[in-house]
Order: C-alpha cells, then sequence, then structure tokens
C-alpha cells in the first residue's frame, strides 16, 4: 500500500470539496478512487465539513494514523546488553552473533 504525504491528502479533499468526481482526480494525481475515496470518509469523520465557506481544512482532518504492528523487540535495554557482551573483552569481539544470541537466548542472530 503507497502511503500518500499531507500535500497530497489535502489535494485530494481540496478537489473533492469543489465537486469534482473521484474519476478526475484519480486520473490528475494517478491516485485510486477507492483511496480517494477513504480519505474524503476520513476527513469527515474527524469533523470536515465541506460546506463551510471559507473551505478550512485543518492537519486533524488529514494526519495520518498510527499503525498497528510487531512491537520491536530491539529496546534500548537489550541494545545495552549486546553491547555489554561484544565491549566486555577481547573475546566478545570475537563473537559471532550467533553466539551472542545463543547467550541471550530471547532474540535471533540477526536481530542481534
Amino acid at each position: 500500500m503507497v502511503k500518500y504525504d499531507i500535500a497530497m491528502r489535502t489535494l485530494v479533499i481540496t478537489m473533492k470539496a469543489l465537486s469534482i468526481v473521484p474519476l478526475t482526480i484519480s486520473a490528475m494525481t494517478d491516485m485510486p478512487t477507492r483511496t480517494i475515496n477513504t480519505i474524503w470518509d476520513r476527513a469527515i469523520e474527524r469533523g470536515f465539513d465541506p460546506l463551510w465557506r471559507p473551505l478550512v481544512i485543518t492537519d486533524a482532518y488529514i494526519a495520518g494514523t498510527s499503525r498497528s504492528g510487531r512491537p520491536k523487540k530491539q529496546t534500548p535495554k537489550l541494545e545495552a546488553t549486546v553491547l555489554a557482551k561484544v565491549r566486555r573483552d577481547r573475546y566478545g569481539r570475537e563473537k559471532t552473533c550467533a553466539d551472542i544470541a545463543g547467550e541471550l537466548s530471547n532474540i535471533s542472530a540477526m536481530t542481534v
């Protein structure tokens, strides 16, 4: 999914508020009509009034929302632990990522 920046979403809302049909907006912006309608619906849900004059579009109407996802395993505490294992002595620097991951047992070598 392509994430459109605030300027593009503002343009879409402005064009749609001026009664330009989504197919025309799609041709002008190369954005799918479904995305145009989603941006419009979100702005309306957040309080945008297309009939209000002068037309007022605030960041609150078009701002992106936080996305859910898998939490990061790399916390500052874990990073400090890994660095301490490497910096501890000469042998710490000779360890592979797999060795350090094996010692910590809760992360993969790729995360290290």
